[in-house]
């Protein structure tokens, strides 16, 4: 059942995007750059058919993506590279490789540099799509792509195949692999139905809704926090705002639901989510707790938040002890600090571990930058939104590590598009070729 579903699923939602390509389908570019999305996504749904898999020594995934990205990037324009909007971008991905190359960690270079091709390809491609298309048929070929993790996950929720965490909670994933890795996808799509400019607003909601409760069935703490200040700005978004005396009513849906959702989740699911939320309590009331360094950590501090304030600790530690070098241009691309085995769950001290101070600087530079503008740009709803998204990124940028991984930095680049989209001199659009 699970291969033949997914075969179905695959099949279904590259028929969904073709449709939606309809009108733009003369567009190589942007074909292009939804066909690379589109191949992510189905290539994370494979499950560890794709992880396991081995071509010329990489995984099937890996191998794929690879081939993908460059392949899209070579069949880009010289011309589309050489925009002033993406000079920031450049100097990120420079600052991340130098620094790379002088801490010796050259080997994990491909790796690096494949994130920032796909993440500059897709930033510039979407762009030029929103100038030559309007941001309706571009949104709507969006949610078309989304569409494929979801359908995998209503797959895994029918089949009652969860993956089960060590507490035992289950999440429902679909093919892929990780809570993090299905859970900021769920998140993009939540933005895409958020900002479509539906015609009925009740699809709107319902649209929604449907992204919530992918969130939730994931499991994953980290992105149901993050996805507060989007949900926040839909909610007082409507076509004419949402008047202060309609808020107490939304307030009241909102609880009504909270309370009725453990009876509609399967079994496992809502006990894991009100457990891990409960650990947030333990650590808001005995913050003092863990200011110490990480090696006096007891078993039980370490437990909490699955062993998140442990890592962190040990991260934060490891960058105050970096001499002058590595502290500005970090340790290089994928390194650990020492004593440790994971990654930090954490994208700002990754970063600043990863690829220093300056690389930190300059890429959350860069995205706030992008929020700020975002936000006072017009349309205003449009603009609101978007701020929104990049707010949801950086506090989900708390819990997890999201840019060293093509589904993250896939959702970054929508949101970066969208941003130069909105900002920019409102000229005549240029025919597409």
């Amino acid at each position: 059942m699970w291969q033949a579903g997914t075969a179905a699923i695959l099949v279904g939602s590259l028929w969904l995007l073709l449709r939606q390509l309809g009108p733009m389908r003369h567009d190589r570019l942007t074909c292009l750059a939804f066909g690379l999305i589109w191949t992510r996504f189905a290539l994370a749904a494979l499950g560890p058919t794709a992880v396991q898999t081995e071509v010329a020594g990489q995984s099937l995934i890996a191998f794929a993506t690879l081939l993908a990205v460059f392949a899209v990037a070579a069949a880009t324009p010289l011309s589309v590279y050489r925009s002033d909007r993406a000079v920031p971008i450049y100097v990120i991905a420079a600052l991340g490789v130098v620094g790379t190359v002088l801490s010796g960690a050259v080997g994990s270079l491909p790796g690096y540099v494949t994130i920032w091709v796909l993440f500059a390809a897709l930033a510039l491609l979407l762009n030029r799509a929103y100038a030559l298309h309007g941001p309706g048929p571009v949104l709507r070929a969006l949610l078309a792509v989304f569409a494929l993790p979801l359908a995998m996950q209503l797959l895994s929720l029918a089949a009652g195949m969860p993956k089960f965490g060590p507490d035992g909670s289950a999440s429902y994933i679909g093919g892929y692999g990780h809570e993090s890795v299905f859970a900021i996808v769920a998140l993009g799509g939540l933005w895409v139905a958020a900002i479509l400019p539906w015609r009925d607003r009740r699809l709107a909601w319902l649209a929604v809704a449907v992204g919530v409760a992918a969130l939730v069935l994931a499991n994953y703490r980290t992105m149901l926090i993050a996805a507060l200040p989007l949900l926040l700005a839909f909610a007082l978004s409507g076509d004419r705002g949402l008047a202060a005396r309609r808020l107490p009513g939304v307030l009241a849906v909102s609880a009504a639901g909270l309370i009725l959702l453990p009876a509609m989740l399967p079994a496992g699911v809502f006990g894991g989510v009100t457990a891990r939320f409960a650990e947030l309590g333990t650590l808001a009331v005995e913050w003092d707790r863990f200011l110490k360094p990480p090696e006096t950590f007891t078993a039980a501090d370490k437990n909490v938040l699955s062993a998140r304030v442990y890592i962190w600790s040990s991260y934060a530690a490891a960058v105050g002890e970096a001499r002058l070098a590595p502290l500005l241009l970090g340790h290089g691309a994928e390194t650990l600090a020492p004593r440790m085995s994971v990654h930090p769950h954490n994208e700002y001290l990754r970063v600043a571990f990863q690829h220093g101070l300056l690389g930190a600087a300059a890429l959350f530079g860069f995205v706030i930058a992008l929020a700020v503008a975002a936000s006072r740009a017009a349309p205003r709803r449009a603009g609101v939104m978007t701020a929104a998204g990049f707010a949801s990124l950086l506090l989900a940028a708390a819990g997890t590590s999201i840019f060293d991984r093509p589904e993250g930095m896939i959702v970054l680049a929508i949101l970066t598009a969208t941003a130069w989209n909105l900002t920019a001199s409102r000229a005549p659009r240029p025919r597409a070729a």
